[in-house]
């Protein structure tokens, strides 16, 4: 498949665009700051003729279609991604149209978010954990393929619709079920890769935002541990003229030598890379309890995630804005200027303007990443292949945030 791609800074930024993920994306190469969607889950909801897309076919083929949706020239296969009768075709139908392309646009800095809820099996022929009534673990099946081409798995988020907690209360529900031979399943995971070592550069993560307080109800402090991320954003190998550890842009790391660490580190002279009891608060978990959205019985899409989950995903994944000219992310952060840590704006020196940080949705639906992208002072840009869709998203972003404006 021969590649066309948009060569310009902006021509891409505030559009919602009318393809597939299986054509190439029309984005510039390393110009996306973070990629999140929710495809579509195998099996379940038909979204129509309309999104039915060629796959493993020739490009150039002008395609003889036959009864069983099939190319009798190129052998291609013409199937809604998500509707496939196997889900092994499934899985390598979205690992296909992802990995190429998100592996090309995306910044080596950059993040991939993907949300994708499990199924149950009807019985697949010769494919024993697709028996029926297999719960077919198809997020994991789909994370591990990633990884075979070479994505790193960073981050599994779980998403609890709903939490039983041990004296019996709940909290949160999802849709309720007529089955009863089985526990109804109230969670769907978040998946968060990087790219491979050799194409990566220090990848983004707010470290700030969203922590979570040291203090226990009954007033005490909870045990001291290891909680600053600065270590994985910032890879310390670069030392400055008085010897100071800093990041890949010069600044000074916020982290002390020897600040916690093992005996044996301390025996060895290694320094330990985090600061302890980070003033701002512990790590957030992996674990968020967001209860679904009412669906909007104004829109056809019958399957948006609540704008809470993707916000709190984008603001930890992406910066707000970068500078123009040597990319610095000027989101806030936290540096050891003195005694005490202080947060402040990131400044890298360029006289250049900052612009804002691009969020890409392959499969924008009804608009809800594009939404918060904006209402968080990012740009976006999305796919779908569903023309009501793409009109009910034009409907949802407000004018004033959707720059320039144009809706292929």
């Amino acid at each position: 498949m021969s590649k066309q791609h948009t060569s310009g800074t902006s021509e891409f930024r505030n559009r919602i665009l009318h393809q597939s993920i299986a054509e190439p994306w029309p984005v510039p190469d390393k110009s996306l700051d973070m990629l999140v969607t929710s495809p579509p889950y195998w099996g379940q909801r038909d979204y129509g003729d309309e999104t039915k897309t060629w796959w493993n076919h020739d490009a150039e083929c002008d395609h003889s279609v036959t009864d069983d949706n099939t190319c009798e020239d190129c052998g291609g296969e013409l199937v809604q991604l998500g509707q496939e009768d196997d889900p092994r075709d499934y899985i390598e139908h979205l690992v296909d149209g992802l990995h190429e392309e998100a592996m090309r646009a995306l910044r080596n800095d950059g993040q991939l978010w993907i949300n994708i809820g499990d199924s149950y099996s009807r019985g697949v022929k010769d494919v024993p954990w697709a028996e029926e009534k297999q719960r077919l673990l198809l997020p994991y099946r789909v994370a591990i393929e990633m990884q075979n081409r070479g994505w790193v798995l960073r981050s599994e988020l779980i998403w609890a619709k709903g939490v039983a907690f041990e004296d019996g209360e709940t909290k949160g529900g999802g849709m309720p079920s007529a089955v009863h031979d089985r526990l109804n399943h109230f969670q769907e995971p978040f998946f968060g890769f990087v790219k491979p070592k050799e194409h990566r550069k220090s990848y983004f993560v707010d470290t700030e935002r969203g922590r979570v307080s040291w203090e226990r109800e009954d007033g005490m402090k909870r045990n001291d541990y290891y909680a600053d991320m600065n270590s994985i954003r910032l890879d310390p190998i670069w030392v400055d003229e008085d010897g100071d550890r800093t990041d890949l842009y010069g600044r000074k790391m916020g982290s002390e030598e020897n600040a916690g660490g093992s005996p044996q580190q301390h025996e060895q002279g290694q320094p330990n890379l985090y600061m302890r009891n980070h003033p701002l608060g512990k790590n957030p978990g992996s674990i968020w309890q967001v209860t679904p959205g009412s669906i909007n019985k104004d829109y056809s899409h019958t399957a948006p995630y609540p704008k809470t989950l993707v916000e709190r995903i984008i603001q930890f994944a992406s910066p707000r804005e970068r500078c123009s000219e040597c990319g610095l992310p000027l989101t806030p952060e936290l540096y050891r200027d003195g005694e005490e840590p202080e947060l402040h704006e990131v400044e890298c020196g360029c006289d250049a303007p900052p612009q804002p940080s691009v969020v890409f949705d392959p499969f924008i639906g009804s608009g809800t990443t594009a939404i918060v992208a904006a209402e968080n002072s990012r740009d976006y840009c999305g796919l779908d292949l569903n023309s009501e869709y793409i009109e009910e998203a034009k409907a949802r972003v407000p004018p004033k945030q959707k720059g320039l404006g144009d809706f292929d």
